[in-house]
C-alpha cells in the first residue's frame, strides 16, 4: 500500500506541476478555440484577473510538494477544492464523457492520498 501511495502521489503531483507550468509558459494565442458554455465560463474566470494565476500558483506549490514528499497532508487538503472544481467543470461543461476520465482519476488519486494520510488529520477532529 505504501508503494501505491508513493506512485499515486508522484503522478498527481506531476500532473499539477505540468498543468501549472504549461499555463505560465503558454501563449494565449495557442489555446484551442472554445465555444458555448465553456467559453462563457472561461471568460468569466478570466474577467476576475486574479483567479487563474492564483489557482495555477497553488497547483504548482502543491504539485511540487507532492512530488518532493514535503507537507503532503497539507498539500492534499489545499488542492482538494481545486480537484473537485476540475472534476465538476468537466462533468457539467465538456461535451463528451471521455473527457471526464482524467479529472475523475485526479479526484480519486487526491481522495486516496487523503485516506492514506488520515492519521495526520485526527488532531483536527479531537474535542
Amino acid at each position: 500500500m505504501k508503494i501505491a501511495a508513493v506512485i499515486v502521489r508522484l503522478l498527481l503531483g506531476a500532473m499539477y506541476v505540468f498543468a501549472s507550468v504549461s499555463f505560465f509558459l503558454m501563449n494565449p494565442a495557442d489555446m484551442p478555440k472554445m465555444e458555448g458554455a465553456i467559453q462563457k465560463v472561461n471568460e468569466g474566470f478570466g474577467a476576475t484577473v486574479y483567479l487563474f494565476p492564483l489557482v495555477k500558483v497553488l497547483e504548482l506549490l502543491c504539485g511540487l510538494s507532492l512530488v518532493t514528499g514535503f507537507f503532503v497532508p497539507l498539500s492534499a487538503v489545499v488542492i482538494l477544492p481545486i480537484t473537485i472544481n476540475i472534476f465538476l467543470y468537466h462533468c457539467f461543461l465538456t461535451p463528451s464523457p471521455d473527457q471526464l476520465v482524467v479529472p475523475a482519476l485526479m479526484l480519486i488519486a487526491n481522495i486516496f492520498i487523503l485516506i492514506h494520510k488520515r492519521d495526520h488529520y485526527k488532531a483536527i477532529f479531537v474535542k
